[in-house]
C-alpha cells in the first residue's frame, strides 16, 4: 500500500505540473530548471513525457525524473490525457484499487 500511495502521489504531481495546477512558487522551480513540458516534450499521441537527462545517479532519485518515467511506464492513456482534476484523481483511484 505505501509504494501506492507513493505513485499515485506522483502521478497527481506530474499531473499538475501538465496542467499549470501548482503553486507558482513550485512551478517557477521547474521552469527555472528548464523541465516546464513543451508541446515538443510531450508525444501528444501517446501522452509520454520526454525525460529529462540526468548526469548523475542521483538526478534519478528526483521528483520530475522518477515521476514522469512512472507516469510513462506504468499509467494507462485514458487517465494521462483527463482534462479534469477531479476526474482524474477518480480514475486514478480506481486504476489503483483494481490493480
Amino acid at each position: 500500500a505505501p509504494l501506492l500511495c507513493a505513485s499515485a502521489c506522483l502521478w497527481k504531481f506530474i499531473w499538475k505540473l501538465i496542467h499549470s495546477k501548482l503553486p507558482e512558487s513550485i512551478n517557477d522551480i521547474f521552469i527555472n530548471h528548464g523541465t516546464i513540458l513543451s508541446d515538443r516534450e510531450r508525444d501528444i499521441e501517446t501522452f509520454k513525457i520526454r525525460l529529462p537527462y540526468q548526469r548523475t545517479d542521483h538526478g534519478l532519485n528526483y521528483i520530475i525524473y522518477s515521476g514522469i518515467k512512472l507516469w510513462n511506464q506504468e499509467l494507462p492513456d485514458d487517465i494521462k490525457q483527463t482534462e479534469k482534476e477531479g476526474k482524474f484523481k477518480s480514475k486514478l483511484k480506481a486504476f489503483l484499487l483494481t490493480d
